[in-house]
C-alpha cells in the first residue's frame, strides 16, 4: 500500500451507540504505519454529569473464544495501549432535559468500528484479509498471497502481474485450519518452496503444510503465547529449513524455535526499544 505524503495522511471515522458518537482520527507516522491521533467522545448524561466517561482507547487486540470460555484473563494476555502510545482523548458531555444518569462501558463499543472507518478513509481499503509473501514455485522469487480468516482460505499467486495489468486469479486456493488462525510462510520442508504455517492461539499450537493443497497439518507442536507476532526462518545453523519464530509484545522479547518440534526457544533477545504494537520482520540482513 503506498502512503501518501505526512501532512495530509489523516482521516476520521465515526459510529453511533446507545447515545454516545465516537470520532477517530488515524494518520500516518514517519515510518509509514497507521497511528490513531486523536479520539473524540459525544456522550448524553442527562441533566447533569455524574459519571464521566474514561476515555481509554485500546490497542489493536482481540478476545478469543474456546469451548465457550474466553482466553484471555488479565493485561499480560490482552494489552492495553501504554502512556506513551495514547492518543490525544477528549470526552465532551452534552447536557439535555431527560432524566439525570450515568455512563460508563457504552463508549468501549464504538472504538473498534470508529477506527476501521477511519483506516478505510484513510486508505481506501476495508482491513478483511492478510496479506503474504512467499516463494511459492521455487523459481527464487517471492510472490503475493492473501489469506482470508473468516474463511480459512489462503490465495495464491506464483507471478506477478506487468503494467498494470493486474494479477488475475489465483494459481492456488486452498482451506487450512480455522477461522481467525494466524497465518505464516515458510519453507517447513527444505524443498525451495514455501508452504502455510498457522498459529492457533485458543490452542497454542502451530500447525504446517508441506505442499499448497487442502489437508489436515503434515506437522504440529506447541509454541508461543496469545498476541504473540509470528514469523519463519533459517534459524541457527543454516540448513535450508525454516522454523517459526515470534515477538513477544508483553516482554519486547523475541524467541525462536530451530527445529519443527514442541520445546522451549533455542534462542531468545530482547528487542530493547520496542513498541507493543510493532510486527516482526525476518531476512537475512547482513549479506
Amino acid at each position: 500500500m503506498r502512503t501518501p505524503p505526512i501532512d495530509l495522511s489523516t482521516a476520521t471515522g465515526a459510529t453511533l451507540v446507545f447515545q454516545q458518537f465516537r470520532d477517530i482520527e488515524t494518520g500516518f507516522d514517519d515510518r509509514g504505519s497507521i497511528r490513531v491521533l486523536k479520539a473524540a467522545d459525544d456522550t448524553q448524561l442527562g441533566a447533569d454529569l455524574v459519571n464521566p466517561t474514561d476515555g481509554t482507547v485500546t490497542d489493536w487486540e482481540e478476545i478469543t473464544v474456546d469451548k465457550g470460555r474466553v482466553q484471555q484473563s488479565n493485561f499480560d494476555d490482552y494489552l492495553p495501549l501504554r502512556l506513551d502510545e495514547m492518543p490525544e482523548v477528549e470526552v465532551i458531555a452534552l447536557d439535555n432535559e431527560k432524566p439525570i444518569g450515568g455512563i460508563g462501558e457504552p463508549g468501549y463499543p464504538a472504538v473498534g468500528p470508529a477506527i476501521l472507518n477511519a483506516v478505510f478513509n484513510l486508505t481506501g481499503k476495508r482491513v478483511r484479509k492478510l496479506p503474504l509473501a512467499g516463494n511459492f514455485n521455487g523459481c527464487g522469487c517471492d510472490t503475493v498471497a492473501i489469506y482470508r480468516p473468516s474463511e480459512a482460505r489462503f490465495y495464491i499467486i506464483t507471478e506477478l502481474g506487468e503494467d498494470g495489468g493486474g494479477l488475475g486469479a489465483a494459481d492456488y486456493s486452498f482451506l487450512f485450519g480455522d477461522a481467525g488462525d494466524k497465518p505464516v510462510v515458510g519453507d517447513w520442508d527444505g524443498d525451495g518452496i514455501d508452504e502455510i504455517g498457522l498459529h492457533r492461539e485458543s490452542s497454542g499450537f502451530f500447525y504446517y503444510r508441506d505442499t499448497l493443497t487442502t489437508g489436515i497439518a503434515d506437522g504440529q507442536f506447541y509454541f508461543g503465547d496469545p498476541d504473540d507476532r509470528f514469523v519463519s526462518g533459517d534459524w541457527g545453523i543454516p540448513d535450508g529449513m525454516e522454523t517459526p519464530g515470534l515477538f513477544r509484545p508483553s516482554n519486547r522479547v523475541f524467541y525462536s524455535r530451530h527445529s519443527l518440534t514442541q520445546g522451549n526457544a533455542d534462542y531468545e533477545f530482547t528487542w530493547t526499544g520496542a513498541g507493543s504494537t510493532w510486527l516482526p520482520v525476518a531476512g537475512r540482513f547482513d549479506l
